[in-house]
């Protein structure tokens, strides 16, 4: 671990791009509604589909990232420090989207969804200030999905067959039509 999380946490949260914003007092203010926790290699930070309540800033380790389908797990992200685990919930309190396992021991600081819903019923600006953070980047992200979609979905460059010439009518088709404007002229003729 580079450095210690008890030495001073507002020092670590204010070397974190989410926490830029944030200022003395107001640093100060996300510290006492943040804990210190630790995961073990193999422990699950969260669980796809169990209540998200909490978010979590690694501080220190690695860990992974997999969401099931159909019963299969498959990894679709690494993360280290100064990555965020379960950013979501905070906002809209929905079930986790994924599953997040520590890789090697994990340290990382938890905020409840509910101390921030304090904060910001006091009207704390530390608790907005971390809302428009973490709605900055999770627009990163999803910028980040559709540029990849967008390369998926157009694919390699498609070869264009050559434009085919007009089709021209078969000659018994030509026949066909002289006969019956033969017979229209024909009949509008006699009458």
């Amino acid at each position: 671990m580079a450095e210690p999380v008890g030495a001073d946490p507002a020092r670590l949260l204010a070397r974190l791009s989410l926490f830029r914003r944030l200022r003395g007092p107001e640093l100060e203010t996300l510290v006492r509604i943040t804990e210190a926790v630790t995961f073990g290699p193999g422990e699950p930070i969260c669980q796809q589909g169990e209540p998200g309540i909490c978010m979590f800033v690694m501080v220190d380790g690695t860990a992974k990232v997999s969401v099931t389908k159909d019963g299969k797990a498959v990894e679709v992200a690494s993360l280290g420090p100064g990555q965020v685990i379960g950013e979501m919930s905070l906002i809209d309190a929905q079930p986790r989207s994924a599953t997040v396992t520590a890789k090697t021991d994990v340290v990382a600081f938890k905020i409840e969804r509910a101390a921030l819903i304090r904060m910001r019923a006091r009207k704390d600006p530390a608790g907005f200030k971390l809302q428009l953070a973490l709605a900055e980047q999770l627009c990163e992200r999803i910028r980040a999905v559709n540029t990849h979609v967008t390369e998926l979905l157009a694919g390699p460059p498609v070869e264009r067959a050559p434009r085919a010439r007009p089709m021209t009518a078969p000659p018994e088709r030509d026949a066909r039509r002289s006969f019956w404007k033969g017979m229209f002229e024909k009949l509008k003729g006699d009458g």
